[in-house]
């Protein structure tokens, strides 16, 4: 987005430029700055690689600020995005990322401060655990589907499937 310099800013009322960006804008902006991140996130400098979890997460946290105006629909299309950016378990190096829809993910604490199946690290390495950063950025995937831990049902099948 566009965004007014400090000093203009008190003037954009004048000038007719909205504080914030319409609504109907916020996902398909998402989605080309998704776009972004994961060029990046391919590329081969790591400095820059490395700051791509962060983004997506500030990003995140901008729209639990705005949810309030998204549309069902819009919901929707979120959740179905595979935008949360996990490093690869299968690279030795951990250089590269997987890209996983929030359904797919759960928090690595579990939701809590204490206790929780996930807080044993043998646990987290059978699930796609991830860490964020703020509350906002966390009731954001909330809303998309991230979960505080795996289902009974979604245990077993792991379990049975590498023992």
């Amino acid at each position: 987005f566009a965004v007014l310099t400090e000093p203009h800013r008190a003037l954009s009322s004048c000038v007719g430029v909205a504080a914030q960006p319409p609504a109907a804008s916020l996902v398909p902006q998402f989605k080309a700055l998704l776009q972004n991140w994961r060029r990046v996130a391919a590329a081969e400098d790591c400095e820059r690689r490395d700051k791509v979890p962060q983004a997506v997460f500030s990003a995140c946290e901008y729209l639990a600020g705005r949810a309030s105006e998204m549309t069902a629909s819009m919901w929707k299309e979120l959740s179905a995005l595979p935008f949360v950016p996990l490093r690869d378990r299968a690279d030795a190096s951990a250089q590269s990322f997987r890209w996983l829809r929030c359904s797919d993910v759960y928090f690595a604490d579990g939701g809590t401060s204490s206790g929780g199946i996930l807080d044993d690290q043998a646990t987290k390495a059978l699930f796609n655990c991830i860490t964020v950063p703020s509350k906002g950025a966390a009731a954001f995937l909330r809303q998309c589907g991230a979960r505080d831990e795996p289902k009974a049902r979604e245990i077993a099948l792991v379990l049975l499937g590498d023992p």
